[in-house]
């Protein structure tokens, strides 16, 4: 072999053997990725994928959130309508004035009320039995709740029958203001001579006078002084202490001279006429 060949010899031998060990080198395909390469790659791609799925997920919920206020706005449009079909809800009270075929006259403090009784109304007894029309009677005491119809009247879907209110114990009681709660505006009444204590309630109709240049003029609850003397006439309720629901308070105003002790009686001082 001529010694000029030997180059183009060696060349040949190492293009050979380079094709052997990487064939990629000279065949020109892309070298094989390293593994943390590829293992960050398909970290990015699960990621993206779990991504698009709670973006679907949270879609497809808000969707569905969406249809359940829909429903129930439509559910809220409906009672509402039947309420107005049927009438305005209205629960009374009163006595039995006389009963019909299927109906009732309740008489109440202001009004009568007709009401009438389907086969759909419960009616409750005083001992929480449930009842039927037939067993109500005239001069029951209850409470009747149902809808108001455009004829004025009660259609009634529950009747409860209660005992008959006892009235309220009218009371006089006379005595020096010792204590004025003016924000819930109570007084407490003190008499020195039969020991009571008396805690007075008022509202905005009870009739309140007192005794102004030796006139009896109407006043209002701030004219009630510490140290006045009042008359009030009222209802009361028995507790730890008497508790009287004013209707009407008469004040007359200053100590009383050498009557510390003495107990007046209505006839000696004006008392006005009470406002119903």
């Amino acid at each position: 072999m001529k010694i000029q060949n030997l180059p183009r010899l060696f060349i040949f031998l190492f293009s050979f053997l380079v094709l052997i060990i990487n064939p990629s080198f000279v065949l020109g395909s892309p070298p094989q990725t390293s593994s943390p390469v590829q293992e960050r790659v398909r970290i990015q791609e699960n990621t993206a994928v779990q991504e698009r799925e709670k973006w679907a997920t949270s879609e497809g919920k808000l969707e569905e959130n969406i249809q359940q206020i829909r429903e129930a706005v439509k559910e809220k449009v409906r009672e509402r309508v039947e309420e107005v079909k049927q009438g305005i809800p209205r629960a009374y009270f009163g006595e039995i004035k006389q009963i019909g075929s299927q109906e009732f006259t309740l008489e109440t403090r202001r009004e009568e009320i007709q009401v009438t009784v389907s086969s759909e109304t419960k009616i409750v007894g005083k001992n929480k039995q449930n009842l039927e029309f037939k067993d109500l009677k005239v001069g029951d005491f209850c409470i009747a709740m149902g809808y108001l119809t455009k004829d004025n009247t009660l259609d009634a879907k529950r009747i409860v029958i209660i005992p008959k209110p006892k009235p309220p114990v009218r009371i006089t009681a006379f005595g020096k203001v010792i204590d004025i709660s003016s924000e819930e505006k109570i007084l407490t009444v003190k008499n020195e001579k039969r020991g009571l204590t008396y805690t007075v309630s008022t509202n905005e109709k009870t009739v309140i006078t007192k005794k102004v240049d030796k006139r009896i003029e109407r006043v209002d609850f701030s004219a009630i002084e510490i140290g006045d003397r009042v008359i009030v006439v009222g209802t009361h309720k028995e507790n730890e202490e008497k508790i009287i629901n004013a209707k009407i308070i008469h004040v007359i105003p200053g100590k009383a001279l050498g009557q510390e002790k003495t107990t007046p009686t209505l006839k000696s001082s004006p008392s006005p006429t009470p406002e119903e």
